[in-house]
């Protein structure tokens, strides 16, 4: 029992078929030969769906993960962590617990950056084979949306990733080391920030 069992089991609010049909109504551009994007016209902004993710764990290298892939060209982010699943992780969010009125066109507006960049090179060459990236080391252990564990009445992050995760195959990338050392590593990493105090 990880303490968020109310949320974790709740049915999830995402209709997968609404979606489905919410994606088709988008005419994803083939020139992105490896995301999803489409251009809006209401909003005249082209907007990309990640198709690569690090899922965790915290303090277990992921961000140099992130850097050395970034670096590499073929995946964008602007920045490592846009928190989209794990919003209600240090407090009730500004913007709302996702739900059921959460599009996947509020997913891509996490990552306008990278969107851009692909934006560009189609405009250039004419094509892109980039993918863009999310990189929240939280999304593989965060599994309730409210801070405190207690039952928000929102569906859990795993149930709400799996049905708004893009149509084309994606990649995961999870990163884990020795569980004392990274304990051992967080638990400095919050002190200094002041989240957590330290034994006098």
């Amino acid at each position: 029992n990880i303490g968020f069992t109310a949320e974790f089991e709740r049915s999830v609010v995402f209709n997968h078929h609404q979606l489905i049909a919410e994606a088709n109504l988008f005419q994803f551009d083939s020139r992105a030969r490896r995301s999803n994007c489409w251009y809006s016209k209401d909003e005249d902004i082209f907007h990309c769906l990640p198709g690569a993710y690090i899922l965790g764990m915290p303090k277990s290298g992921s961000s140099e993960l992130w850097e050395r892939l970034v670096k590499s060209g073929a995946l964008r982010a602007k920045r490592k962590e846009t928190r989209f699943f794990t919003r209600g992780e240090f407090g009730r969010p500004r913007t709302g617990y996702l739900d059921n009125s959460t599009s996947l066109t509020d997913f891509a507006r996490a990552h306008r950056e990278a969107s851009k960049s692909i934006e560009t090179e189609i405009r250039v060459k004419g094509f892109s084979d980039g993918v863009v990236l999310d990189g929240g080391p939280h999304t593989l252990w965060w599994s309730a949306q409210a801070h405190d564990g207690t039952d928000s009445g929102a569906a859990s992050v795993p149930a709400i990733f799996f049905q708004i995760s893009p149509l084309r195959h994606s990649f995961f990338f999870v990163t884990l080391t020795e569980p004392g050392r990274r304990a051992y590593s967080d638990y400095w990493f919050l002190a200094e920030d002041g989240v957590v105090r330290p034994d006098s």
